[in-house]
């Protein structure tokens, strides 16, 4: 349990490095959508277009985001 806990912080905090570091230079994303899947294809078009890292990095992501290691309320902090 430990073990996912920390694959999980430490996904997150590439998730937010990646996001924050991003040079867009087509379009930009407000806000992504509140729901799962169409999070994780936003996120995922978002992150290929910004890094060249971002496809490897959605991979995975792709295994944590749907694995269940997230809870409802947990995906609901993400989403804002």
């Amino acid at each position: 349990m430990k073990r996912s806990y920390k694959l999980l912080l430490k996904t997150l905090l590439i998730a937010v490095f990646i996001c924050s570091s991003a040079n867009l230079s087509a379009q930009t994303l407000d806000k992504f959508s509140s729901d799962s899947i169409a999070f994780f294809n936003e996120m995922e078009d978002y992150l290929s277009n910004a890094r060249k890292e971002g496809k490897d990095f959605m991979k995975q992501f792709k295994v944590v985001w749907y694995g269940g290691y997230f809870s409802d309320t947990q995906r609901e902090g993400v989403y804002d």
